[in-house]
């Protein structure tokens, strides 16, 4: 059976509902068994920690080689889904930003001690997830990615290559009879 690669591109903030979009288009090309190599081109914001975990772990699964590759920025949980990547490129002119973890509040918001305690505590955890990751795909260590955290770091390809987190800098080269598929989550202006 000719296997293909396949060319995604991931592009926008990162959600419950991109998530599940991206693993709907993927399950099936995957599936038939004739897609060897996936290449994730990414530029995102960030997003939802619980649907970038549930990527990664799913991207992980996959029985296909896999290259991540920066195209614009890739920030907060987009790094995570970036280090399933077998092989790691970031295009010149790109970024990576870490920070830690924060917790977004609408209209009026009142809670007691014990609901504040339990929302610190899951910081605290979606912090202590994403650290693992991090340290166990890069050559970051605990203490760096912890500074990282708390006072918000953005890394050039050139920062990231001496981190472990990318393996090369290099321009995206797509052929011409690519199979491709697009995962846009901005919203799209009339």
């Amino acid at each position: 059976m000719p296997t293909t690669d396949l060319y995604l591109t991931l592009d926008g903030p990162i959600t419950d509902q991109n998530v599940a979009q991206l693993i709907q288009q993927l399950d099936p090309a995957i599936g038939t068994g004739k897609v060897e190599h996936l290449y994730i081109m990414m530029s995102t914001p960030g997003g939802s920690i619980n649907a970038g975990i549930t990527l990664y772990n799913y991207l992980n699964g996959l029985p296909v080689k896999i290259t991540t590759h920066n195209i614009g920025q890739v920030d907060s949980i987009g790094n995570v889904i970036f280090q399933t990547g077998d092989e790691r490129i970031a295009s010149h002119a790109t970024s990576f930003l870490f920070h830690g973890v924060t917790f977004s509040a609408q209209g009026n918001i009142a809670m007691n001690r014990v609901q504040l305690e339990e929302l610190l505590s899951q910081l605290k955890q979606d912090e202590k997830r994403i650290g693992v990751i991090i340290k166990d795909r890069t050559q970051l260590d605990g203490r760096k990615l912890n500074g990282f955290f708390k006072s918000g770091r953005s890394l050039s390809p050139t920062e990231a290559l001496s981190y472990g987190i990318i393996d090369q800098v290099a321009s995206v080269s797509i052929p011409d009879d690519a199979q491709r598929a697009i995962i846009n989550t901005y919203p799209v202006q009339p």
